[in-house]
């Protein structure tokens, strides 16, 4: 992490720096406008946060799975989950000039929002900064297939990393204004942060809402939403009752349990879509006796996750063997989830020496609010386990102090997802198994190689097969207990138009306010 933690202060106002967008505070940041004739022309996002949700409008320190960052910043590629293609974005094309070495050629006629033009150097800056271990980054580890960016001209740049990793890389990667950003200093393009993207930056409250404004100079398509406000709010009856009573337009992480309740609203609609996160229970496959596969085999089969996605989640998931969920390329479909079979996860247990089961002394761990439901799954979890005679106790905690225990090894069972915003196929496998990265609760020498060697591989027929072969060792060897994937689920204005995405990101490039 940074040495200090650059922080927005609420109503601070960098006049005297011309060059930047003014954060002016305005009275009502979820007002909005309106068109002539009174129609509305902004949209107001209740989105989950708090302290945690944006504490850096900087890319180089925060922005990976956050909505803000991607209305005033642009990738240099994109990822179509549907598609399961890369697409342009900053750069309209690209070419693998070696192994270990991509080129990549830029737009000629993008602008930052101070009218300077990107360009090769900006890029070259940007991620410099990202890797420079002085910085300390915490965006850094996503950036680990890459070392640096060579300016060939001002348009041409290339990226030299693993020959995998790149193109992930690129599509989360947002480049800020080098000229600006040295002139003015890291803390004041923190507060006032000048990108590429769809919307200007206008205002931040911390821990309370950010508003952006249309940019009309956009080198793309220029958004029909002239204003756009983020609210950040954790609790998700209250943002229910913002979207009723119509503060908030759209409102992020619906829980099952409340769709009924919006759907008998005239004026809302519940969309969903499925997610690029799974669902899964962290085993520390290092300490007894759950380093005996047939242990973890038998927990494997002692969950009826397909009751959980169909009581809890009201069917909007589906159930998931590979780490990494089926919108993600190089998926095995062939692989397939062990199945809800009690009296076999008994006979498993009876092999490896517990006829009669066990006590586990350190509880099932699971953060509170990390996700919709989570301690109630964990309920049924600890009970489908104490069904076939694992018997612990349940912790629950606030995602914070969870992740202290997870990042210190302190979990033996523990509920966990992956989210996979990068859309890389290794992404989920390297952070959770490779010794490298936090691998620390399942590794093993021959994955780590396979890890390794695919990283390295160029052709996309062989990337398939050394993915799959990755994925069946991992399912196999029971490194952890497959879940699910759930949708990501959102209620919306009814009369707006707009789509969520499978990147766990709102966005409103396309969004437009049907006629009233």
């Amino acid at each position: 992490m940074p040495q200090q933690a650059i922080r927005a202060i609420g109503g601070i106002c960098l006049g005297a720096l011309l060059m930047l967008a003014s954060c002016g505070k305005g009275s009502d940041p979820s007002a909005g406008s309106r068109e002539a004739g009174g129609r509305k022309n902004s949209v107001t996002v209740a989105a989950s946060g708090g302290a945690s949700y944006v504490l850096y409008m900087d890319p180089t320190l925060q922005g990976l799975r956050f909505s803000p960052h991607t209305h005033v910043y642009d990738p240099i590629v994109r990822y179509n989950p549907g598609t399961q293609q890369w697409e342009p974005m900053l750069a309209l094309s690209w070419e693998r000039i070696d192994r270990n070495r991509m080129r990549f050629y830029l737009r000629r006629e993008v602008e930052f929002h101070n009218g300077s033009p990107l360009t090769a150097h900006d890029v070259a800056f940007t991620l410099g900064r990202i890797k420079d271990p002085e910085l300390a980054s915490p965006v850094n580890g996503f950036y680990h297939a890459v070392s640096r960016a060579e300016v060939i001209d001002d348009h041409t740049f290339d990226v030299i990393g693993k020959a995998y990793g790149i193109l992930p890389a690129m599509n989360v990667f947002m480049p800020v204004d080098q000229e600006t950003f040295e002139a003015v200093g890291a803390e004041a393009y923190n507060l006032n942060p000048i990108g590429t993207g769809p919307y200007h930056f206008v205002e931040w409250e911390l821990d309370d809402f950010i508003t952006l404004r249309v940019n009309t100079d956009y080198w793309g398509e220029t958004p029909k939403i002239e204003h756009v406000t983020f609210r950040f709010v954790s609790d998700r009856a209250t943002k229910m009752l913002m979207l009723q009573s119509g503060e908030a337009d759209i409102i992020d992480e619906v829980s099952p349990d409340m769709i009924d309740d919006l759907e008998q609203h005239p004026q809302i609609d519940v969309r969903s879509v499925p997610s690029h996160r799974t669902n899964f229970i962290t085993i520390n496959t290092f300490r007894e006796p759950f380093d005996d596969v047939r242990v973890r085999q038998a927990m494997a089969h002692a969950i009826h996750w397909q009751e959980i996605i169909d009581k809890l989640y009201g069917g909007l998931g589906y159930r998931q063997a590979a780490l990494s969920p089926k919108i993600i390329e190089h998926y095995d479909p062939d692989l397939e989830p062990y199945d809800y079979d009690p009296d076999k996860a008994r006979r498993l247990l009876a092999e490896a020496g517990f006829p009669n089961g066990f006590t586990v002394d350190d509880p099932f761990k699971t953060p509170v609010g990390w996700m919709p439901i989570d301690n109630i799954a964990s309920e049924v979890i600890v009970a489908n386990l104490e069904a076939v005679g694992i018997r612990m106790g349940l912790w629950m905690a606030e995602e914070a102090s969870y992740n202290d225990k997870w990042l210190n090894k302190d979990v033996t069972l523990g509920f966990f997802s992956c989210g996979n915003q990068m859309f890389a196929a290794d992404f989920c496998y390297n952070a959770h198994f490779h010794p490298n990265f936090r691998g620390f609760y399942f590794n093993h020498p021959q994955l780590t190689n396979m890890l390794d060697d695919f990283s390295d591989t160029v052709d996309p027929d062989q990337q398939r097969a050394a993915m799959k072969e990755i994925q069946r060792f991992v399912h196999e060897n029971v490194g952890y207990i497959p879940g699910f994937v759930g949708d990501f689920i959102y209620g919306v204005n009814a009369n707006l138009e707009w789509e969520p995405s499978s990147d766990e990101r709102v966005y409103l490039h396309n969004a437009e306010w049907r006629s009233r």
